[in-house]
């Protein structure tokens, strides 16, 4: 009947490429349960034909027909209890590492089959209590389960490729460190052909001991089913079908995998479970009529599953025949007569049976030594049915051992392992295997696995009562569920000695195994190292050199769950998928768009997942704060991970209050059972002295230990190459990134017209980052605009990525998910982007970057041009950058001048042709910065909802809308920095925060506050401990509401201007270099801080300022190389310390002694370190005096290089009144009138005859306010 049903339909040949095509159902989107014609090759051809109508009635026997059941993990258990056996339903498998493809695809069908496995223990052998062993035995366990097929061992594999020659399927991976297999383009591998080699199985025979009535653990509860499995089965069909029927399977786990309820009692008759059709067989007798409502139930229930139930009355089954037992017949007939012609190389298929069954031996061994029956220096292990590769599989596991004793110094590891096959003998140690032709000890058998791939689990288990008996049974099995893993650890948390420097080679081993990636990285092994010890770290290491793979090792090799805190969803996902594409998939990112986000939370209770990805925000919600709670009683956070930590310090550019709290909930929900909370992992690519601080500093990482700080020997990309494009008007920018984009074929020696074509993995893929979102095609520099303008100059397809909608999508977060796979997967080649896709997202063949416009630091710039060259081949970095008036824009940036000047400044109305690249950022730049009084109204606005200060209590306070919750979350901010808050949850769903209050301490508030000044500026710890002594209200609120006044007084003057400056030297960069070299020297003199940066620091962390230290410095610096270096250096500090005499007095003078210098630059600072030092930093005059007179110290050709530079920045000062010392003015004029120069001489004159002119229009005044004649006035009018 079915035959007839599909032969009705013509079968298609693929339209691309020729092959036959399956019938299939779409799952997703909006053809889902449409039924259409997909190419029998997939995923290599995804040819598909459409058609109008599906086959009808009840007989649908492809997998693909099924509604796929929800991604909820269940535990999987039948009603049977065996003598002598303890049995369990668990998932291990494991795939060669070419075929990462089916992890991209995420086919739950290939995962449950190669995954799924029965396995019988024997109950009746000892268990001993070894706690190293049974730590080592987890820990193994864990490597192997950490997906559900993962890359099996990289021996095996290896072995694999040598004895089914796949040589000529394979080429290597072309990233440079990849060790990795991968698919030649005709080597043929379908998943269907995967599923039914491992759906084989033969000669079912019924476990008498199982075959009971009238007891709990019956499989049968009537005649019926009885006759209807050991009767009509095998006369009507095979014996061998009976290994696909579970009798009494659970129907509330069938629903619960769906994410629905059950009552935890019912159960079906029959479930029919292959990977080619599943469905439910119930026997009815005379009660059905009575039922028939509750039966029609859970027929629907089961429906809503994907599962279609068959009833068949007991009057059919008593006969042996009848119509619905004939349907039964044909679709388990269909699904056991599942083979086609096979397309695929059968070696290939061959590959992945020995691959998971060599990790479901390595499991086996594992859970013997847990048991503590594999105790001794020589192990003999006895093994069934797998001969070739389990001896290769063994020698990996002991591997694996070993290097765990390494690194938690345990001594579990063998020396030797004598192995019996079936056929062969063998001797394994660590470095060989060797096959020997007899055993002494044959007889001492320490472990015997038994791997039976062609049985079931209801298949006859014999010799329970012989000496020899099996240790432990393997057989597959097949249910309709993701099978859970929990991930239990009740143990001690555990850490590398301090002392102990673990081998590189004992990690190499697992990023072998796990990763595919020949060796760490110096730098990587150093970190791992770290945290293996528990010791809470910052790992500034350059985008590329790889971070993400530090802490997912790590996190792997540690017992527990690992927790990583990301600032987007974007960023999670990125790390989700490629993990999946290591087979790694027991993780959660759990967001609010994920579908079943709740069921993820409840489930991180349990220890189900590995890595568990949340956002900062998700700490302080209510529900994920209790489950991390609940963790702690079934196993520990191992790591908690804070990628892009910059975003923890308010000085970065991308800060989000709601990192402030991080540490803080990790150190309290995170505890372990013994209140021991988990060693923190700061990740990020770039970060100046003042974000680094505040990372150390709000993370609560211990400064002191001088192996906290991971950081490069080298910041330079060697692959990366730099260029920037110059336009003296933004409305020829478009012209400059389309001629930009042209010439790039050239530059890599591509003829244009391959160039921007797709070509997998050796796809020319780039990335233009635009400033903004601007909305709508019409808005330059916009997304939408540049990605038309992309495509129209490279005549190629291009694609978008911002977080905020370009062009009314009708659903951007799916649309936005689908653009960046389409591009992370070589379908479109190039990319619009913001600075969304900047953090922290991965694609190896990324060949260029082209900012369309500056960035807002060099950090910045070289953490989104880092984006590319990721496989460590060349790749291009370029700069279009527009300026339309480099004294207007100096004058912007000018660091001497407040906040309120900028924008007085700014808000000149600027026409659309001078709106330059300077002028976009710093409209963003204003934008992030309200305004002191605004800041300080949210603060009060706070202050007046909470009832007093005076008590310990909790609050809540509502709010609006997202805008009205950022405004409040950043006066929340400020009440916990100053300590008048010590907690606060929020509940986005009924826009809520509950805040702790702490009662208010006016000395306690001023320490802490103090302390945060000394910590960012010591130099002012002074003047603001003088400010400090002036609060002192008798009324807590206005106490706490004056505090955070001057702590956003504070912000505002040094952050503000540290974004300000850093977003100068970007200019100065893009304006004053032309080639490679200088921008790589530029971007490396900022990065990098050399051998002078400690003394710096040292300088700059005094309270008492003495610029003579600093002369001392630059003296040391006077020549152009040397003055480069530390104006580098002078650079990267002022982004902290912005407004440091020292600082701005090295960066002026340096300016001026480089060959390259700008003038206006050097003034402006000394200017600002003149201002900063009589204004906050409690400079005397006498400094100044001892810097003039080491002006006449200075060789000759120095001074005639910086005199004129200072003489007009000194005469600016003196005359805006910034120096009003008659002394200091005296010595200054005699300083500059022993050198002899015409310009000097000229600058002196004219500013003396300016400062003349002032003094009568002063004296003049003076006199017209005495006079009291009228007419003496007028004249002098």
């Amino acid at each position: 009947m079915i035959e007839e049903e599909i032969n009705k339909k013509e079968t298609p040949t693929c339209p691309d490429c020729g092959s036959l095509m399956n019938l299939k159902t779409a799952k997703n989107g909006k053809n889902a349960g449409s039924q259409f014609f997909g190419c029998s090759t997939f995923p290599k051809c995804r040819g598909i034909v459409n058609i109008d109508s599906e086959i009808s009635g009840n007989l649908k026997p492809n997998i693909e027909n099924i509604k796929e059941l929800s991604q909820i993990p269940v535990a999987w258990n039948d009603r049977v209890v065996r003598k002598g056996w303890y049995s369990e339903y668990i998932s291990i498998g494991s795939m060669p590492s070419f075929s990462s493809i089916f992890h991209r695809e995420d086919i739950n069908q290939i995962k449950q089959t190669l995954s799924h496995t029965f396995l019988l223990e024997n109950s009746m052998r000892e268990r001993t209590v070894n706690e190293n062993a049974k730590f080592i035995g987890s820990m193994v366990m864990k490597i192997l389960q950490r997906g559900h097929v993962p890359f099996c061992s990289r021996g095996v594999e290896d072995l694999i490729v040598k004895e089914f020659s796949l040589e000529a399927c394979l080429t290597k991976s072309k990233n440079k460190e990849s060790i990795s297999n991968e698919l030649n383009s005709n080597a043929v591998i379908a998943d269907k052909e995967i599923i039914g080699r491992f759906s084989k199985r033969s000669n079912f025979i019924f476990d008498d001991e199982l075959n009971v009535r009238n007891s709990d653990a019956a499989l049968f509860d009537s005649h019926f089913e009885d006759k209807f499995f050991n009767e009509w089965l095998p006369q009507n069909i095979s014996s061998d079908a009976c290994h696909w029927l579970i009798p009494q399977a659970s129907l509330d786990i069938i629903l619960k995998s769906n994410g629905l309820e059950g009552s935890n009692l019912s159960r079906v008759d029959f479930l029919f479970s292959n990977p080619f059709d599943v469905f439910v067989i119930e026997l009815d007798g005379d009660d059905h009529e009575e039922r028939k409502e509750l039966d029609q139930e859970r027929d629907d229930a089961l429906a809503t599953c994907g599962i279609k139930v068959i009833r068949v009355p007991n009057e059919e089954v008593e006969k042996m025949s009848g119509p619905n037992l004939e349907i039964i017949k044909q679709r388990i007939q269909i699904a056991l007569n599942h083979d086609q012609p096979i397309e695929s190389n059968p070696l290939l298929l061959e590959s992945f049976v020995a691959s998971t069954y060599a990790s479901k031996l390595q499991y086996g061994i594992a859970r013997a030594i847990k048991n503590g029956w594999l105790d001794s220096e020589e192990w003999v292990i006895k093994v069934k049915g797998f001969e070739v590769f389990s001896a290769q599989a063994v020698q990996d596991i002991i591997k694996m051992i070993n290097s765990f004793d390494d690194i938690y110094n345990t001594f579990t590891c063998p020396k030797k392992v004598s192995l019996i096959s079936d056929e062969s003998i063998y001797e394994i140690s660590l470095k060989s295997i060797k096959k020997v032709k007899a055993l002494n000890n044959i007889d001492n058998l320490d472990l015997t696995i038994s791997i039976e791939p062609s049985k079931s689990p209801y298949h006859e288990v014999t010799g329970e009562s012989n000496d020899d008996v099996d240790d432990i049974i393997i057989r597959p099995c097949y249910v309709p569920v993701i099978i859970a893993v929990e991930d239990l650890y009740l143990g001690q948390r555990r850490k590398t000695d301090e002392n102990h420097n673990i081998k590189k080679t004992s990690l190499n081993n697992f990023i072998q195994d796990i990763f595919r990636k020949e060796s760490l990285r110096d730098s990587q092994a150093k970190s791992v190292n770290n945290l293996l010890k528990n010791i809470d770290t910052v790992i500034l290491l350059p985008t590329g050199a790889g971070k993400s793979f530090i802490y997912q090792i790590a996190g792997l090799l540690m017992p527990g769950i690992t927790l990583v805190i990301d600032p987007i969803v974007a960023l999670m996902e990125d790390q989700v998928e490629g993990l999946f594409q290591y087979g790694i998939d027991r993780i959660s990112a759990i967001s609010s768009s994920q579908k079943n986000r709740h069921q993820d939370i409840k489930r991180t209770k349990n220890g189900e997942f590995q890595f568990i990805f949340v956002s900062p925000e998700r700490l302080q919600m209510p529900d994920f704060r209790d489950a991390l709670r609940g963790l702690a009683q079934t196993s520990i956070i191992n790591l908690a991970v804070i990628d892009e930590a910059h975003c923890v310090s308010e000085w970065g550019h991308d800060f989000r209050p709601a990192y402030l709290n991080v540490s803080r909930n990790i150190k309290n929900i995170g505890k372990d059972r013994e209140g021991i909370s988990p060693p923190i992992t700061a990740l990020t690519g770039t970060a100046s002295r003042s974000v680094l601080r505040d990372v150390l500093s709000d993370l609560e990482i211990d400064q002191s230990n001088s192996n906290s700080i991971i950081r490069p020997d080298n910041f330079d990309r060697k692959e990366l190459n730099f260029y920037v494009i110059k336009s003296d008007s933004p409305a020829y920018s478009d012209t400059s990134l389309s001629g930009a984009l042209k010439v790039l074929p050239e530059k890599f020696g591509i003829p244009a017209s391959e160039f921007f074509q797709m070509n997998g993995g050796n796809t020319f893929s780039g990335v233009v980052f635009v400033p903004y979102v601007g909305k709508g095609p019409h808005v330059n520099y916009g997304v939408k605009k540049t990605q038309e303008l992309v495509e129209s100059s490279t005549l190629s397809a291009c694609t978008m990525y911002s977080g905020s909608d370009p062009n009314d999508h009708i659903d951007w977060e799916s649309q936005k998910r689908k653009n960046i796979k389409d591009f992370k997967y070589n379908k479109i080649p190039l990319l619009v982007a913001t600075k969304a896709y900047g953090m922290g997202i991965d694609k190896p063949n990324i060949r260029f970057t082209v900012h369309y416009g500056i960035p807002s630091s060099l950090e910045m710039f070289y953490q989104e041009a880092g984006r590319a060259g990721r496989d460590r081949r060349d790749a291009l970095c370029g700069i279009i950058y527009s300026e339309y008036s480099e004294s207007k824009n100096d004058s912007l940036l000018d660091p001497s001048i407040s906040l309120d000047e900028l924008r007085g400044l700014y808000q000149v109305k600027t026409p659309l042709a001078e709106r330059d690249d300077v002028n976009r950022q710093l409209f963003f730049h204003l934008g992030s910065f309200e305004g002191i009084q605004a800041e300080v109204d949210y603060v009060s606005n706070i202050l007046e909802k909470i009832d007093t200060l005076d008590r310990d209590h909790h609050a809540e306070i509502r709010f609006n809308n997202s805008t009205d919750q950022r405004s409040k979350e950043k006066a929340l901010h400020r009440l916990t920095k100053i300590g008048v808050i010590k907690d606060y949850e929020v509940d986005y769903s009924n826009r809520t925060f509950t805040i702790q209050i702490t009662i208010f301490d006016l000395p306690r508030c001023k320490d802490n506050l103090l302390n945060y000044v000394s910590l960012s500026t010591p130099g002012r710890v002074k003047t603001f401990s003088d400010k400090l002594k002036k609060i002192d209200s008798s009324n807590s609120k206005d106490n706490a509401r004056m505090l955070c006044g001057l702590l956003i007084d504070f912000t505002y003057d040094i952050v503000e201007r540290a974004r300000r400056s850093a977003l100068r030297e970007t200019v100065l960069l893009a304006r004053n270099s032309s080639n490679d070299g200088e921008i790589r020297s530029r971007i490396l003199d900022y990065l990098q801080e050399g051998v002078g940066a400690s003394q710096i620091e040292e300088l700059v962390l005094r309270e008492d300022v003495r610029l003579d230290d600093w002369k001392l410095k630059i003296n040391l610096a006077l020549s152009p190389v040397d003055a480069s270096e530390l104006r580098g250096l002078a650079m990267r500090f002022i982004e902290s310390y912005p407004d440091h005499p020292g600082l701005l007095l090295t960066r002026a003078i340096t300016e001026l002694l480089c060959s390259s210098s700008n003038e206006t630059i050097s003034s402006q600072s000394l200017y600002s370190a003149i201002q900063s030092s009589k204004s906050k930093y409690d400079v005397d005059d006498m400094q100044w005096e001892s810097i003039l007179d080491w002006l006449d110290e200075l060789p000759d050709q120095i001074r005639k290089k910086i005199i004129p530079v200072i003489t007009l920045t000194f005469y600016k000062a003196i005359r805006n009144k910034i120096i009003s010392n008659e002394l200091l003015e005296i010595r200054f004029k005699e300083t500059i009138s022993r050198i002899k120069d015409p310009y000097i001489e000229l600058i002196s004159n004219i500013f003396d005859t300016s400062l003349a002119l002032d003094q009568l229009e002063i004296k003049t005044n003076i006199i017209q306010n005495v006079l009291s004649d009228n007419k003496l006035k007028e004249l002098m009018e």
